[in-house]
Order: structure tokens, then sequence, then C-alpha cells
């Protein structure tokens, strides 16, 4: 699992500098480049926990239909 977050944050890395300094033509130092992977992993982390929580969300309510249904038959 170590290997495949290695790789998915290696490529999107190449992604990021490809589309900041070739497509954009934005060069940033060292450490404006280290603050915006920075902001990148802030941003990671917030859509994670929404991702995470929708579907515990969905999962909850659909177990709520499941149990509703019991009650009745």
């Amino acid at each position: 699992m170590d290997k495949i977050g290695k790789a998915l944050w290696n490529a999107l890395l190449a992604v990021m500098e490809f589309v900041i300094k070739k497509v954009l033509g934005i060069e940033l130092t060292e450490k404006q480049w280290e603050n915006f992977l920075q902001f990148v992993k802030f941003g990671l982390v917030g859509v994670s926990n929404t991702v995470i929580a929708y579907v515990v969300y969905v999962l909850v309510l659909q177990l709520k239909v499941h149990f509703r249904e019991q009650e009745w038959s």
C-alpha cells in the first residue's frame, strides 16, 4: 500500500509541476513550492474527510431504510 501511495503522490507531483510550470508559466522558489505542496496536502485531507463522511452518511441512510422495511413486515 505504501508503494501505491508513493506512486500516486509522485504522479500528482509531476502533474502539478507540469501545470504550474509549463501550462501556467509560473516559476516558484523552493519555499513557495513547499508551501504550495502543504496547501495541496491540506486540501487532500479535507476532500478525503468529506468523501468518507458522505460514504458513511449514505451507508447509514441505507441501513435505516433496511431496518424500516423489516419493522413493517
